[in-house]
């Protein structure tokens, strides 16, 4: 069975770098990331910011190496043992042929990620084997909006994670049964648009036996178009289970509403896959909701019989 990261157990020092796109070019979203490096702060955690984090080089943080430098000085410092994104964005895939995933795996450091830059965890876990992390994470969208009351469910279950180690990944009531079934498999996901983009690749992973996690931010008939590109990619093909983040909460402004398939269609008939393993929807992942942090590379047992629904994450 998979181990947690060393990192996570007592861990008092947390790193923060920009994989992906700028907030500083922005003074709301600077004012933001400050107040996230507050409240983590707050919480007793020493912070250190990477040495690009509040760069700004066209749409992005810095070039891709510089990104890259950022996340392995942070692995690499044994002061740092949680590594946190700034804030998501566009291109964070532009890192992978230049990420030493061996260095974060061996590092015992806890990585997370979030949106575009998911895709981070996402491959050093499919790579590696080390378990990583997706959650509300991001500094400036994610801690930057935690005061205690707003985005609560978030806040308590990210730092129970991160000081203690402990999951719950249940969140509120509103996760919804799509289709019947029980699979144990490894959790393994992040966001649709960038697991996507990993197809054809050698970063593609081995869906075999995984219950994927997805959440998305893109409106309603682009989220049908990745879902379809999945298909089409072999990532449905013996999955154990799948959980889709809330994408009631997803617009529309290209097609009426009316006119997208609902998703239960989009999935189980026209994708094809009706009775084929367990699917839950509406869970608590997602952009501008609640979110659960889920470890990416940990055994769970997703169970959907009839309204109730568990998914039971096993870890060292």
């Amino acid at each position: 069975m998979p181990t947690l990261p060393s990192g996570l157990s007592n861990a008092t020092g947390l790193g923060v770098y920009s994989p992906s796109g700028s907030f500083s070019d922005s003074a709301f979203r600077t004012a933001l990331f400050d107040a996230g490096i507050r409240r983590l702060q707050h919480y007793g955690f020493s912070v250190r910011e990477s040495a690009r984090c509040r760069g700004a080089w066209h749409h992005m943080s810095a070039p891709a190496a510089d990104r890259v430098q950022d996340l392995h000085d942070l692995v690499a410092d044994p002061d740092v043992h949680v590594v946190l994104p700034s804030i998501g964005g566009h291109v964070a895939a532009q890192l992978l042929p230049l990420i030493d995933f061996d260095l974060i795996a061996a590092s015992g450091t806890a990585l997370f990620g979030f949106s575009d830059n998911s895709i981070v965890p996402l491959v050093t876990t499919a790579c590696t084997g080390a378990v990583t992390f997706h959650g509300p994470c991001d500094v400036t969208f994610g801690f930057g909006r935690f005061d205690g009351e707003n985005y609560r469910l978030s806040e308590d279950n990210i730092l129970d994670v991160i000081r203690h180690g402990r999951f719950d990944v249940g969140g509120t009531v509103n996760w919804r049964p799509m289709q019947t079934g029980a699979g144990t498999g490894t959790l393994l996901g992040g966001n649709l648009r960038a697991i996507s983009r990993l197809a054809g690749t050698t970063w593609w992973p081995d869906w075999h036996g995984k219950i994927m996690f997805i959440e998305a931010g893109d409106e309603l008939h682009s989220v049908e178009q990745d879902l379809v590109q999945l298909s089409l990619a072999g990532a449905f093909d013996g999955l154990a289970g799948m959980i889709i983040g809330r994408a009631s909460r997803l617009p529309e402004n290209f097609y009426r509403p009316e006119q997208i398939a609902p998703l239960a269609t989009l999935l189980l008939d026209i994708v094809g896959l009706r009775d084929r393993f367990p699917i839950i929807t509406e869970a608590d992942i997602g952009h501008d909701v609640e979110n659960v942090t889920i470890p990416l590379g940990v055994e769970a047992t997703l169970l959907v019989e009839g309204d109730k629904i568990s998914c039971k994450v096993q870890v060292d």
